[in-house]
């Protein structure tokens, strides 16, 4: 009788398991609305599609994910869109040598408008609102088995401001604008799809929290006298008390007048405190995204399929062709991120380059980190560079782990930085 009464329990717990994951599964109706949100002409009208269709159905995950990248998607739209409206790396050849891109293959604005500092601040304003907006809303997803899956290359994003994204515009058009490498065409475009899940959720929350760190500092500090400057070398039409710097000339006959525009920039970048505020708020987020790292490692560890992975497992295959996370990778970074959030808290000491302490000792004098931000002063980069900025925040104390970044370069082969943009 006990066996039966267990028997019919544990059936009833299976039956109720199985339920609740198929509630949890996309309507036919939810499917063709994301898609047509993400891949149409408008993400904004997208946007408002999927917002009106949450009202009615709070519980759909699953559009809630689509709605969260349709806004993630939209703040690019926000700042490439702004940057083309004031003719960003507008005077053509003028950065052609000195950027690691090819500038030539950026859209130019033939009639920019007239930037100014405010103007400049406004729209990195709006950039980070736009970011958040997004990040609110994936932060509201709970269904730990979504999944949606995004043929991402056929995104399409508005950076001439026309109200639309043109065939141009699609994301894997985009892609071949900017490198040689690899031939991307749209029927590649449309088959190469990826099942973002809810390790996916904290990873674009991670970006979104980076972002707005970097907002952040940008508008906490006074960058008045870079602009009037040197916004002539970013921007065709900067308002600045210097109309001269604007004087057309074939620069490679001139060359050592970008030169000198290259050593005031660097010269410049030396920023008073405007908004202390937002630099508490910066710390804040990147708190957040070393929470979203860990809390994404953790799902992709829960998982147990292998489906069109973006961040796999030690076990799963990525979209990525070759990309493949031993499980060394995955441990080191995992002591990064641990790192990373004891030297954000203050309890770890970043090793100070200056110092005796330069070497494996666990003990000794370092910077605060924490302190730079919740006590911020003047932002010299020569000075940080020299070391003698970075005085207000020495203390003895715990230094970071020894030897870890060598770790790191023999993780990742040499590529610390270009797999950590991947895992953000």
């Amino acid at each position: 009788m006990s066996h039966t009464y267990w028997s019919i329990i544990v059936a009833f717990c299976v039956l109720w398991s199985v339920g609740q994951a198929r509630a949890a599964e996309p309507s036919d109706e939810e499917v063709l609305l994301v898609k047509a949100a993400l891949t149409g002409e408008s993400l904004v009208e997208g946007e408002k599609a999927l917002t009106s269709y949450l009202v009615d159905h709070p519980k759909s995950d699953y559009v809630r994910f689509g709605l969260g990248f349709a806004q993630f998607f939209h703040s690019g739209e926000v700042l490439f869109s702004g940057l083309y409206r004031y003719g960003f790396l507008g005077r053509e050849g003028f950065l052609d040598e000195m950027l690691p891109i090819d500038v030539s293959s950026v859209p130019r604005n033939m009639q920019p408008e007239e930037i100014t500092y405010d103007k400049l601040n406004a729209l990195i304003q709006s950039w980070l609102d736009s970011v958040a907006t997004a990040e609110t809303t994936l932060a509201a997803i709970t269904d730990e088995t979504v999944k949606l899956p995004i043929a991402i290359g056929q995104v399409r994003l508005d950076i001439d401001g026309n109200g639309k994204g043109d065939e141009g515009e699609a994301i894997w058009a985009l892609f071949n604008r900017f490198q040689r490498r690899f031939d991307a065409d749209e029927a590649g475009a449309a088959e190469f799809t990826i099942a973002f899940d809810r390790a996916d959720v904290a990873w674009l929350r991670g970006y979104c929290h980076f972002m707005m760190a970097l907002a952040e500092c940008a508008l906490a500090h006074d960058r008045q006298a870079l602009f009037d400057h040197c916004s002539h070398v970013a921007f065709a039409r900067p308002k600045t008390p210097f109309p001269f710097l604007q004087a057309e000339y074939d620069y490679r006959e001139y060359e050592w007048m970008t030169v000198t525009d290259w050593i005031a920039f660097f010269h410049l970048m030396r920023f008073e405190v405007k908004e202390p505020a937002r630099m508490l708020k910066a710390h804040e987020h990147l708190k957040m995204v070393i929470a979203m790292g860990k809390d994404m490692w953790k799902s992709i560890d829960a998982e147990t399929d292998n489906d069109r992975e973006w961040v796999p497992s030690t076990i799963q295959t990525s979209v990525i062709p070759g990309a493949e996370v031993t499980p060394e990778i995955r441990d080191t970074w995992l002591i990064f991120l641990n790192e990373a959030d004891l030297v954000l808290d203050g309890t770890r000491l970043v090793r100070f380059w200056r110092m005796p302490e330069w070497d494996d000792r666990p003990q000794g004098t370092g910077i605060n980190l924490k302190r730079v931000f919740t006590e911020p002063r003047t932002f010299d980069l020569m000075l940080w560079i020299q070391g003698t900025a970075a005085a207000p925040y020495l203390e003895k104390g715990t230094l970071t782990k020894p030897g870890l970044w060598d770790r790191m370069q023999n993780a990742f082969n040499g590529r610390v930085f270009r797999w950590g943009f991947w895992f953000n």
